[in-house]
């Protein structure tokens, strides 16, 4: 026997994806959701890292850093002598 569309395993449990789900509320037959980049697994409900918001948009760090706040998307441990919001300023005593 087989689950209907977002249901799995032998108890056809309800898969519960999360917004960032990208097969229509699918899971695997283990419960896996099928997440979009910005999202994490198990259940694509928060966002991966490099990721912010409800929405899950990208972080803007200049390619300085890997990571932003979760909540407000200020860039976290500014690499290669920036800083700043978005890591676009220079530290004193650096240039472009």
């Amino acid at each position: 026997d087989e689950c209907l569309p977002g249901f799995f395993g032998k108890d056809c449990e309800p898969c519960n994806c999360g917004i960032g789900n990208i097969q229509n509320g699918n899971c695997s037959s283990t419960g896996k959701c099928f997440c979009s980049i910005n999202y994490k697994q198990p259940k694509c409900n928060e966002c991966s890292s490099g990721y912010f918001g409800s929405d899950c948009t990208m972080c803007n760090c200049n390619d300085h850093s890997q990571s932003c706040d979760l909540s407000d998307g200020k860039c976290i441990d500014c690499e290669n002598n920036t800083l700043g919001f978005n890591c676009e300023k220079c530290k004193d005593g650096y240039y472009r």
